[in-house]
């Protein structure tokens, strides 16, 4: 049985076939106020439809709960699924709402120097989660956005 398994393992290396991982990130042109988040694969070459943006505001500590920030779902109408330009976004603003999408939870203000978790799900269960701070400079101006956990972009456009 192990054997059989090395051979399949080799078969597919040697054959060239590579498992695909897909990611969400920021896009670097994003205000930082109002970033946009994309979901493309990890090469960030090969753009996905977004279906549904989740942003919760993470808690302080273990006491609270996370609050949910804004909610979008790809939902458009049995009339409209065949227009093109109702195809589902790769990339979406916060707080923007495209056409052929809906609002489930309206988005908030997001304050600087919390912590947000964004989850980004495409078609076909396909999906990436990332999480960010919006840092103040000096002068108490929002100046960047900042990965929390292990992605690299970084956005310094002013608000």
């Amino acid at each position: 049985m192990i054997r059989c398994v090395v051979v399949f393992v080799i078969l597919l290396v040697t054959s060239g076939c590579q498992t695909i991982r897909y990611g969400g990130l920021i896009h670097p042109d994003s205000k930082v106020l109002t970033p946009t988040f994309c979901l493309y694969d990890r090469s960030e070459t090969d753009p996905h439809a977004i279906h549904e943006v989740q942003v919760y505001q993470r808690a302080m500590n273990d006491d609270n709960r996370s609050k949910e920030v804004w909610v979008l779902e790809y939902a458009p109408q049995p009339d409209e699924q065949f227009v093109r330009a109702l195809r589902a976004y790769s990339c979406i603003t916060y707080g923007e709402v495209p056409s052929g999408y809906k609002q489930k939870a309206p988005a908030l203000p997001l304050i600087p120097e919390r912590s947000y978790s964004v989850s980004l799900k495409g078609k076909d269960y396909l999906r990436d989660s990332l999480n960010f701070v919006i840092r103040l400079g000096p002068s108490g101006e929002p100046i960047k956005l900042e990965s929390v956990d292990g992605w690299n972009t970084i956005v310094t456009t002013p608000p």
